[in-house]
């Protein structure tokens, strides 16, 4: 899977499973962030492929997206975010 993918699949899982939270970012953000999460992503896979020679890039995704691509959106704080 490539990281163009990846980071396709992150913004739909944000834009389908949390809609709010998704608009907040704004597109640039949220393409910023996906595409961080992809690279974070595809670093784990690279790792358990190392660790497993025999497993194959699609055993590895299944294994590691969980862990940054198919999460919430991160909370991006913002000035009315403060309580000061």
């Amino acid at each position: 899977m490539t990281l163009e993918e990846m980071t396709r699949v992150t913004l739909d899982h944000w834009y389908t499973n949390y809609p709010k939270d998704f608009r907040k970012l704004g597109k640039e953000e949220a393409l910023k962030q996906a595409q961080a999460c992809a690279r974070l992503t595809r670093r784990e896979m690279d790792a358990l492929k190392l660790i497993s020679p025999s497993m194959t890039d699609g055993e590895a995704w299944a294994e590691s997206r969980g862990l940054f691509c198919l999460t919430p959106p991160p909370k991006i704080e913002t000035d009315e975010d403060d309580d000061w």
